[in-house]
């Protein structure tokens, strides 16, 4: 059994949207600056813990990752519902109410 611990921060890259640049008329894709530094990190950290022979049979695998602490800064004069207050008028989308609001079109 190969049981390892580490106590970090993981990176918050993710690899969900590749870039793209256009060279000749072909789309060329790229993994992202961020993805490579954040899957070199990894690699690094995982490195010195590999089997020295490929295993055998099933393999089970649990991650837990631990998130950096956020503060919300919000500015005093931000208006707070209490979570019992319940929006009762409709929203005005097409401006029917208040048709100052609503630009005509050419």
């Amino acid at each position: 059994m190969i049981r390892v611990k580490f106590d970090i921060v993981p990176p918050t890259a993710t690899a969900q949207q590749k870039g793209v640049f256009v060279h000749n008329g072909r789309a060329h894709f790229f993994t992202k600056q961020k993805v490579r530094d954040a899957e070199d990190f990894l690699a690094a950290l995982l490195a010195p813990h590999a089997p020295a022979e490929p295993l055998r049979g099933g393999i089970y695998l649990q991650a837990r990752a631990r998130r950096a602490a956020t503060r919300w800064n919000l500015p005093t004069s931000a208006v707070v519902l209490p979570l019992s207050e319940e929006r009762t008028e409709e929203r005005d989308e097409d401006g029917a109410r208040n048709p100052a609001h609503v630009t005509a079109r050419p």
